[in-house]
């Protein structure tokens, strides 16, 4: 009974000292994410010394089915979240005491059904998440976009319930990130980005029923990264050259530096690649590559590439097309059907990282990884690697990061060729022992000088 009443005590001065109760104040941010509410914690807010201070308030994770009149008074903030709340509704004036600070507002993951007209007010709106609320595309408001047109430099958007494109987003035309993120959309119209094709710099389009690249694409004259992921319908012929293309632009060339076309039904490199002459990064994990041959490698023109992601493609080896790409640094290949690695598999001068994980390797030749000065990071995780490779001293000079984690590496006084040419205090060997409850590194430091020479 004492121990409890000296809980409760503990409890009471606890809660009591906490100005921000039942929310936290941490640095300049209001956290009240996964607190239980039902409502927002007006009263709190109300008597919050220097409320006035604080930029962001996350109320994530509770249920608050509706916001009041003035939600937020006294407040001063910069960034609202209320991501998953199951908001259903908002007062007009929902927002009154924030509408000239608010600049990001994260309302996705909730039962909003036609976009609120509480938005209007908001005068300096930078960043606004609707995702995922049952939100047709007819119910995009006209008036509320065109309020929000003057200041919206970021929207992500995208349910399930979206089937046509909404062409209300012609009001942003200071828009310079786009997110759709789900729809049953199968087509955009041509003008979809009217109105912002000089500013868009990052598209995301991603959970479509699209069967193609939008032809819209080529009217984004300074697009930079486009994310064009899980739109399963788009094959070989679906990634069109002419969706790349600007007709008004006589170099035939695109912009477009970042390209991710991750888990759509593609077989091979796309021949749009060659129009890409600016490229350093693409990504493709979880197609169906299978093989990729230097015909398709040739397609990638650009010699600006240096970051080359293919995670999930069931290749059976690393691709010896992949060398005609000599600007590689990084190159990810995780979670594919590699067994080996041979002599001239990998040779790229400028490469730094090189990812393998959750590959069956079983060998790595001894003279792998020659002439690759600049390594500093390598991974086997996950692989059917016992011992470390030999081929690992032929870029020692450079490397940082050996990542073993899973893999079943027998300890032994074998290991001393490689510890006894290594600064472990420069290099970090992740990974456990399968013969020793030790890490492969704590072995190294601790057992194998004692080994007899």
């Amino acid at each position: 009974m004492k121990i409890f009443f000296i809980l409760a005590l503990a409890w009471h001065v606890s809660t009591a000292d906490d100005p921000c109760h039942p929310c936290h104040c941490i640095n300049q941010n209001i956290a009240c994410s996964n607190s239980g509410l039902t409502a927002v914690p007006t009263s709190t807010f109300r008597n919050l010394p220097n409320a006035k201070s604080y930029q962001m308030l996350d109320l994530s994770n509770n249920n608050i089915s509706d916001l009041p009149q003035d939600a937020f008074a006294n407040l001063a903030i910069q960034t609202i979240l209320l991501n998953n709340v199951s908001l259903v509704s908002m007062h007009l004036n929902a927002f009154l005491s924030v509408s000239t600070n608010l600049t990001e507002l994260q309302i996705a993951d909730n039962k909003i059904k036609t976009i609120p007209t509480a938005l209007e007010k908001l005068k300096v709106l930078q960043k606004l998440d609707i995702r995922n609320n049952p939100i047709v595309g007819s119910e995009f408001d006209d008036k509320v976009f065109q309020s929000l047109g003057n200041t919206l430099k970021e929207f992500h958007f995208g349910s399930p319930t979206i089937s046509q494109w909404p062409l209300t987003l012609t009001h942003f035309p200071k828009l310079e990130v786009l997110d759709m993120d789900g729809s049953k959309i199968q087509w955009l119209p041509f003008t979809a980005f009217h109105g912002f094709e000089f500013t868009l710099k990052n598209l995301t389009i991603r959970n479509t029923e699209l069967f193609q690249v939008p032809q819209a694409i080529s009217s984004l004259v300074h697009l930079q990264t486009l994310n064009f992921d899980n739109n399963v319908n788009v094959g070989d012929n679906g990634i069109l050259a002419s969706a790349f293309t600007n007709p008004d632009d006589v170099s035939g060339s695109s912009s477009i530096t970042h390209l991710s076309l991750k888990n759509n039904s593609l077989t091979t490199m796309p021949s749009v690649l060659r129009k890409l002459t600016r490229l350093q990064t693409l990504e493709m994990d979880n197609n169906q590559m299978w093989y990729i041959s230097d015909n398709s490698v040739i397609n990638i023109q650009s010699k600006n590439l240096s970051d080359l992601s293919l995670q999930n493609c069931n290749l059976d080896r690393i691709p010896h097309s992949l060398l005609r790409l000599s600007s590689l640094k990084s190159l990810d290949l995780t979670g594919n059907r590699i067994h080996s690695i041979e002599l001239n598999d990998i040779s790229q001068h400028n490469m730094t990282k090189l990812y393998l994980s959750n590959n069956p390797v079983e060998y790595v030749s001894d003279d792998a990884f020659r002439n690759m000065p600049d390594m500093t990071e390598i991974s086997f995780a996950g692989s059917k690697l016992k011992h470390l490779p030999h081929a690992l001293m032929n870029i020692m000079t450079s490397l940082k990061t050996i990542n073993l984690d899973g893999c079943d590496v027998e300890c032994t006084c074998d290991l001393t060729w490689f510890s006894g040419k290594i600064d472990l205090n420069r290099i970090q060997i992740i990974g456990d022992c399968e013969t020793i409850e030790k890490s492969v590194e704590d072995y190294m430091i601790q057992r194998v000088p004692k080994c007899p020479p």
